[in-house]
């Protein structure tokens, strides 16, 4: 996860590429929200400087072959320059 300590240290040096925004939101939304049971993808999007907006895509029908996703969980992120979320709180624990 990008928002740890160690990582913040080590970024310190350089900063972060968009693509490493990117992983360190997904993982850290999924530790935050939990892992759904059926078909997920997060989908962050970089709006403009350090404010994300974050889709969260779970699959409705999980019986079927086909999926339907859907937008299930939908935030507006600040991250500071080490990649972690500054408004964490408003992400609940869903999926335990």
């Amino acid at each position: 996860m990008i928002g740890t300590v160690e990582q913040k240290e080590t970024c310190v040096q350089r900063s972060l590429t968009i693509e490493e925004i990117r992983e360190g939101l997904i993982e850290q939304v999924i530790d935050k929200l939990g892992m759904p049971d059926t078909k997920y993808f997060v989908d962050p999007k970089n709006v403009f400087d350090n404010r994300w907006r974050v889709n969260v895509w779970v699959d409705q029908n999980p019986q079927s072959h086909i999926p339907r996703m859907q937008i299930t969980h939908s935030y507006f992120l600040k991250v500071d320059e080490y990649g972690a979320i500054l408004n964490e709180e408003i992400i609940e624990n869903v999926y335990g």
